[in-house]
């Protein structure tokens, strides 16, 4: 630990060995922890420069940060920042320079000093039809920035009582006074950096997640020949705007094609009974919705049978699956809010959008094989080593 130069500290997720092998080089002293709430340790924590890290107990996290106090640390990378890792945070030394990694929740659900609208219209009637009249009022994106100012106000000339402190929580005041003491935030697209540029203008920004070798970038496939099945969305989560996609191609003849839908997580069951109703309703045989996850190499597979890909998300959402479907000749649209649809176009990389969805857009599939060439070109390992210089001169080094 003692000439360990930069710390990490990183949720339990698929990628995540990975991210490590790609964060390992920007510095040969760097230590990884992993965090759960259960204390798991995943076979690739080697109790050396990878530690697991139970957030269920106390002692353990006092115990990492006062090790990082007393150590002659340059920086603390927080890849997603959650509730946990604010707290880590704001117990570190000031002279300790301290960057966030977004992955995409954590800026986008979990504050109201960013609000940005993620739902389209019929997605957005089916979440006001189950929620209260107070909910629906609180969702609202002025109402949202009026509360959170008010209640930064109470922050700062010292309100802290219980009730107070569970609205500053839940509105992110506790999160945006956190943000203020860090020195750098890494965004997934540049979009997501110029909007927060503009609430955090002091900040540096990177782009650190555009390492060439992590795996969405290493292992393109091609489709197979005649594929024309249709993907819609990647997850069971609202802000795939299932129901509105739904409505964009209800009226489209499919003949034998199917519209495959993945719904294996993310979502409530309601929402995914839902959406399996709507689709069966629209699509009848046509409509295969998956609900159980598949092995990986089994889902690759039919994922080649699809020569269109429909990404209805507003905001940045599933890089990874987004670069496979791209990078491997799929004819994607996506929502022209993603920051991926202006970040591709800029770097003419072939890209639709959902707006210019028409049957006859569905019919015409020839595979985009030049945005293989188009995506390594993009995400290089210049640019990736041009990241980290920043990085290290944030650093002073």
């Amino acid at each position: 630990m003692e000439n360990s130069k930069i710390v990490h500290f990183m949720d339990l997720a698929l990628l995540s060995p990975f991210f490590i092998e790609s964060f390992k080089k920007i510095s040969d002293d760097s230590v990884f922890y992993i965090l759960s709430d259960s204390g798991f340790e995943p076979d690739y924590v080697d109790n050396s420069n990878v530690f697991a890290l139970n957030t269920s107990s106390i002692s353990d996290i006092s115990e990492v940060v006062s090790n990082i106090n007393k150590s002659s640390i340059d920086c603390v990378i927080f890849h997603f920042l959650n509730r946990e890792k604010e707290e880590i945070a704001n117990k570190l030394q000031k002279e300790i320079k301290k960057v966030w990694c977004i992955w995409g929740h954590d800026l986008y659900n979990q504050n109201s000093f960013f609000p940005y609208r993620q739902y389209e219209k019929i997605t957005e009637e089916y979440l006001n039809k189950n929620s209260s009249l107070k909910d629906r009022i609180f969702k609202k994106q002025l109402v949202k920035k009026i509360i959170f100012e008010f209640l930064l106000f109470n922050k700062k000339i010292g309100l802290n009582s219980k009730f107070h402190a569970r609205y500053y929580e839940s509105f992110g005041v506790d999160k945006y006074l956190t943000i203020q003491s860090f020195d750098a935030i890494s965004f997934i697209v540049p979009k997501e950096g110029l909007l927060i540029s503009k609430i955090f203008p002091d900040k540096k920004y990177l782009h650190l997640y555009s390492d060439p070798t992590l795996p969405f970038f290493a292992h393109f496939e091609t489709i197979k020949p005649n594929s024309k099945n249709i993907l819609v969305g990647n997850s069971a989560a609202f802000t795939n705007n299932h129901l509105d996609t739904f409505n964009l191609i209800k009226d489209y003849s499919l003949d034998d094609r199917k519209v495959i839908v993945p719904l294996s997580y993310g979502g409530t069951k309601d929402y995914i009974d839902t959406v399996i109703k709507k689709g069966r309703e629209l699509f009848g045989e046509n409509f295969l919705p998956l609900i159980e996850r598949m092995p990986l190499k089994e889902y690759s597979e039919l994922l080649r049978t699809c020569g269109v890909a429909i990404m209805n998300q507003r905001r940045q959402q599933s890089g990874g699956n987004l670069f496979h479907l791209v990078g491997s000749g799929v004819k994607v649209f996506i929502n022209p809010n993603n920051g991926f649809y202006d970040y591709f176009k800029k770097n003419r990389i072939s890209i639709f959008s959902v707006e210019d969805l028409h049957e006859s857009e569905i019919n015409n599939i020839q595979p985009l094989t030049q945005n293989r060439q188009a995506i390594l070109d993009l995400y290089s390992h210049d640019h990736f080593n041009n990241e980290i210089n920043k990085l290290l001169k944030i650093l002073g080094k």
